[in-house]
């Protein structure tokens, strides 16, 4: 009995040492399974989530979101993937600079925003005070980027803006006398009324009268009967969403002039609001919409073509241009992000290329847009060296702000 039962107990202690191997992998593998992913990206994004910037950022956060999804969807930024922090500025100049606080405060590598130019220079103090990179996709007034080597835009600057429109109405619409109005409660429409008004004169024109109003003004009609006077042959209205009910008023009093805005005009409350009723109206844009690239093939999988918008164009090139750079830098250090931001050459956004100078302003063109019964035509586009391109018009609906039902968004 006892050769029997030994040799069984080799075999049992043979199978048990054989095993082992085995018994140890096995928590291994399950750990290994288990193991965490690594930390997101953090990105702030600054935005009105109130007031009357709302509409429009709310736009511009959409195609912030959708180039995430599609960074996250593709090879994940340094194998990481990106999360956005929302951080409202309730659409005042002390909301916005209380947001970069917060965002600065929850360990961000970067900020995308504001896009509007009062709020982004509420905001570019506190970002450039913490080293954080911040970008905004639509800001123009020209002292954001002088804050700091951490702001940078997308977009062509004010100074840029009013060269080309005072050319414009110049040499193509042969005005010699003009007016402003300008929107008091906005840095940017002050600054825009007062380059354009040194532009025009010193290409010959004269600024007859240079009249401000507030937008919440009830009634526009005296501003306006006080602008048409003294032989003036143009109005120039750089406002924003309120400037539609300026038009509106002026066609109502039977004004026959060209009505001259701003980037601030492209947008869909401006049109709502009366801007589809001038007769002769013409504005600057930062995007003509080009049809045939992968990232517009991207954004209507997501948005019919008529809510692929200015805002939300830029609100996408501002995503996609930061992802760019993270990857570029290597790490994730803001330091590193604000490094590779500065040395961008050529990067392919869809509302144009953007080479970043030592100012953080590329040299983005101007797109002049005519409004005629109540749709938009290309005329033309200043490009920074001072060439102009001028191509047949092509009639382009404003879209409005409503997404169909079938409209989804990523994210």
């Amino acid at each position: 009995m006892r050769r029997p039962l030994l040799r069984a107990l080799r075999l049992f202690s043979v199978g048990w040492l054989a095993m082992l191997p085995l018994m140890s992998a096995g928590p291994a593998r399950a750990n290994a399974g288990s193991a965490k992913p690594p930390p997101t990206l953090r990105i702030g994004v600054l935005i009105a989530q109130s007031g009357e910037a709302s509409e429009y950022s709310s736009t511009a956060i959409r195609g912030v979101r959708m180039a995430v999804k599609h960074l996250n969807d593709g090879p994940l930024v340094l194998g990481r993937q990106l999360e956005l922090l929302v951080f409202d500025g309730a659409g005042t100049t002390i909301g916005a600079r209380m947001a970069a606080e917060r965002a600065v405060a929850a360990g961000v590598i970067a900020i995308i925003g504001p896009p509007h130019s009062d709020g982004a220079l509420a905001a570019a103090p506190a970002a450039q005070a913490a080293g954080i990179p911040m970008v905004t996709p639509s800001a123009t007034h020209p002292d954001v980027t002088r804050v700091g080597d951490c702001v940078f835009r997308i977009c062509f600057t004010d100074a840029f803006q009013a060269e080309a429109l005072a050319a414009f109405a110049l040499t193509d619409l042969k005005v010699r006398r003009a007016a402003t109005l300008t929107n008091v409660r906005s840095h940017e429409s002050m600054v825009l009324s007062r380059f354009f008004g040194e532009r025009f004169a010193a290409g010959g024109g004269v600024i007859v009268r240079q009249l401000s109003y507030k937008p919440e003004a009830a009634d526009f009609a005296d501003l306006l009967g006080e602008a048409v006077a003294d032989g003036v042959q143009m109005l120039f209205l750089p406002g924003r969403q309120e400037s539609g009910r300026i038009v509106r008023k002026a066609m109502e009093m039977g004004i026959d002039l060209p009505i001259m805005g701003g980037a601030g005009w492209d947008r869909t409350d401006f049109f709502r609001n009366g801007g589809r009723d001038v007769a002769r109206g013409y504005y600057a844009a930062h995007w003509r919409k080009n049809t045939g690239g992968e990232a517009y093939r991207y954004l209507i999988k997501y948005h019919p073509p008529q809510l692929v918008i200015t805002s939300l164009a830029l609100g996408y090139d501002a995503m996609m241009l930061l992802g760019d750079a993270i990857g570029r830098a290597g790490t994730a250090t803001p330091d590193a992000v604000r490094g590779a931001l500065a040395r961008t050459v050529g990067f392919p956004g869809i509302t144009g290329e953007i080479t970043m100078p030592a100012s953080g302003d590329p040299p983005k063109p101007v797109h002049i847009y005519k409004i005629e019964n109540g749709r938009d035509l290309y005329v033309k586009t200043f490009r920074p060296k001072g060439e102009a391109h001028e191509a047949p018009p092509e009639p382009e609906a404003h879209p409005e702000p409503e997404a169909p039902p079938e409209h989804k968004d990523p994210a």
